[in-house]
């Protein structure tokens, strides 16, 4: 969901090589990118490019797995660029009708995989548990070991579940040096890591 150029998209092909991978992507032209970045890739015939607005899709197979980097900004912050505007502002898709067009798209058991800012997971928890949904993993994401975690990735599901807390990711030990644990769980996305 908000798939951009498609690289998320991607990764999901090639960690799992049997998902059918549908992209929804509101912008024309990070759509039309994606398309072609699909197209051009050795997964091309497993990822469907759809440029929609994602409240407005049908599907005719209900998803296990939605994934998104949802627009997180309120509406009075500034974005340059119309696209980037979109991309960005909470105006096109909020986390509250990302998660009621999850649950009414979704399997009869699916889960969300979410990527948001840490200061509003607090006030997420509650849209969670409104709309059906359990914590299942929460991973806290750190630029450096000395800064504050910026960004926390969720990931919930549709029925209880135990809840798994990893611990934070790191993703530089100083500038421009990446730490071994990110190296290994980017190493197969990237040519040079």
């Amino acid at each position: 969901v908000g798939t951009g150029t498609g690289l998320i998209a991607l990764m999901a092909a090639q960690r799992n090589s049997i998902a059918h991978i549908v992209a929804v992507e509101i912008d024309e032209k990070a759509s039309q990118q994606a398309k072609s970045n699909a197209q051009n890739s050795k997964w091309s015939e497993r990822i469907e490019v759809i440029h929609s607005d994602f409240n407005q899709i049908s599907l005719l197979d209900k998803p296990d797995h939605f994934v998104s980097n949802p627009p997180y900004f309120e509406a009075e912050s500034l974005a340059k660029g119309k696209s980037r505007f979109t991309a960005r502002q909470n105006i096109s898709l909020n986390l509250n009708q990302l998660l009621l067009k999850c649950k009414r798209l979704g399997a009869l058991e699916h889960l969300i995989s979410l990527i948001i800012p840490i200061e509003l997971y607090k006030t997420s928890i509650q849209a969670f548990i409104n709309y059906g949904y359990h914590l299942a993993r929460i991973r806290k994401v750190k630029t450096t070991p000395a800064k504050v975690p910026k960004r926390i990735l969720l990931e919930l599901r549709n029925h209880e579940c135990e809840l798994k807390q990893e611990k934070d990711l790191v993703i530089e030990r100083e500038r421009h040096v990446y730490t071994t644990e990110f190296i290994e769980l980017n190493r197969n996305f990237y040519l040079k890591m």
